[in-house]
């Protein structure tokens, strides 16, 4: 009997740690896609991301009323159709967002211009190290919450299709003029 407890106890701690790596592996092809390099020969489209993260609570960390915003945004763009349970906010907030741990990995990044680093590590004081504040994703759908500079951020929402992830709308957060 206690070994069939013990059994059990490990097949569920597998289960848990599976549902984290597959989060974690959606995260990291969603950066891939994201920051994908725009011009091979320029090195100023380096983006530079805090290496410390906390995307475990990202469903905390993303505002409700920027949430809805952004949905608010989404439905609202011509040619697009978003499903009903797409556009609920609640629902984004009960995905799973379970990361092992609270630092990058640069060995899972597979584009030569998406740098995690440090604050103290940073090549030229001019570029801000962006955070990445929050990463939800809803069936084939996913939001990436990024603080561009200290106290402004952009919220994106995205839709998988054919293996890539593409952008549907961005919000800021202070808005710009033309939200």
């Amino acid at each position: 009997m206690k070994y069939l407890f013990l059994f059990i106890y490990l097949i569920i701690n597998s289960c848990q740690a599976q549902k984290a790596t597959d989060y974690e592996n959606k995260v990291y092809k969603l950066l891939n896609e994201v920051f994908e390099r725009k011009s091979e020969n320029s090195s100023s489209n380096n983006a530079y991301i805090n290496i410390n993260h906390n995307l475990k609570d990202s469903a905390k960390n993303l505002d409700d009323e920027i949430l809805k915003k952004l949905l608010v945004n989404a439905n609202s763009k011509n040619n697009i159709y978003l499903p009903k349970d797409i556009l609920d906010d609640k629902k984004w907030k009960q995905t799973n967002t379970d990361f092992l741990i609270s630092t990058f990995d640069q060995n899972k990044i597979s584009i030569p211009n998406l740098i995690f680093c440090k604050n103290d590590n940073m090549p030229n004081n001019k570029i801000y190290l962006k955070n990445i504040n929050a990463v939800l994703f809803y069936n084939h759908y996913a939001i990436l919450s990024i603080e561009i500079q200290p106290g402004f951020n952009s919220i994106s929402l995205f839709k998988l299709e054919h293996e890539k992830y593409n952008r549907i709308t961005t919000i800021t957060n202070p808005p710009l003029g033309y939200e």
